[in-house]
């Protein structure tokens, strides 16, 4: 027999695994009914396949962030530590705030008191600013699950209410089994979100290795750039520096005596000028015939 997973199922789950400060507990108007603040609606859809390379073969889901009116928690966010999908936790995951008459475009900012340290949050992960009297939807992308037309989603998120220092903070998780028929750009299909509000799809963030939590993702990487600038290598000296010290002098190789000289090139022999060629002797005149004497 199959078990039906619940529309809406939030349990609390253990505290996040790197302190801060002192552990705070769970904010009282949470820990009052066992709910965390994010909860899936169930209503979700498939995204076409070719309509982002981020999000291929992926799925949009609504969320409702309700943060009740004080007296706690007061101004507080939301980290999303990890999002599975049919038990595959996604590396590239997005969201975008629903509009809503009355708030203005966009996500709701957060109240400075969450920005300064102890609290400010990561920038690795999904934080959604959940002021005090918050009642707000929100769409989670997510890329690569298959295509099932029926999605298993649990998301893990943690709860830091701002005005009690932030601490550990409550960490919960909602899950959902929500059909997801499919939702073309600009209208159609059978998907009953509005199609002008999932599109354009945005920006996703891309998330650390499976089972690192946000802040040990965050001190990894300060410690790789710590290293990486000890391990720089050193620069070279200015130009002038250069040009100011003396070059070494070089040398010359000693001869080896047992070196041959080369031979002497002989000069080429100069041909003796040609010489004229004798002059054609002129034919001898023969000396004129003498008439004989007649005796008379």
């Amino acid at each position: 027999m199959t078990q039906q997973i619940n529309r809406r199922t939030v349990t609390k789950g253990i505290a996040w695994s790197v302190p801060v400060l002192a552990v705070a507990g769970a904010s009282p108007a949470f820990a009052s009914s066992g709910d965390g603040p994010l909860t899936l609606t169930g209503e979700a859809c498939k995204l076409p396949g070719g309509s982002s390379t981020a999000y291929k073969h992926g799925y949009v889901y609504l969320m409702d962030l309700v943060n009740k009116p004080g007296p706690g928690p007061g101004d507080a966010y939301v980290v999303i530590n990890s999002v599975k999908v049919n038990n595959i936790e996604q590396s590239h995951v997005g969201y975008k705030f629903v509009p809503k008459a009355g708030y203005p475009a966009g996500p709701p900012p957060l109240h400075p008191s969450c920005t300064q340290a102890p609290c400010s949050p990561p920038s690795s992960r999904i934080v959604l600013s959940a002021p005090d009297d918050t009642v707000r939807e929100v769409f989670l992308y997510t890329d690569e699950a298959g295509s099932s037309p029926q999605t298993s989603l649990i998301v893990n998120y943690t709860v830091f209410d701002c005005s009690l220092e932030c601490g550990e903070g409550a960490n919960y998780t909602t899950t959902t089994a929500p059909v997801t028929p499919p939702i073309q750009e600009g209208g159609g299909g059978r998907c009953s979100l509005d199609s002008n509000v999932v599109f354009p799809l945005p920006e996703p963030i891309i998330y650390p290795a499976a089972g690192q939590s946000a802040r040990m993702a965050e001190s990894q990487e300060a410690e790789e750039e710590l290293l990486l600038t000890d391990e720089a290598p050193a620069e070279d000296p200015p130009a002038e520096e250069l040009s100011a010290e003396e070059p070494p002098t070089e040398e010359p190789p000693a001869e080896d005596p047992s070196a041959e000289e080369p031979p002497a090139e002989e000069s080429p022999s100069e041909e003796p000028p040609a010489e004229d060629p004798p002059a054609e002797e002129s034919p001898s005149e023969e000396p004129p015939l003498e008439e004989p004497e007649t005796t008379p």
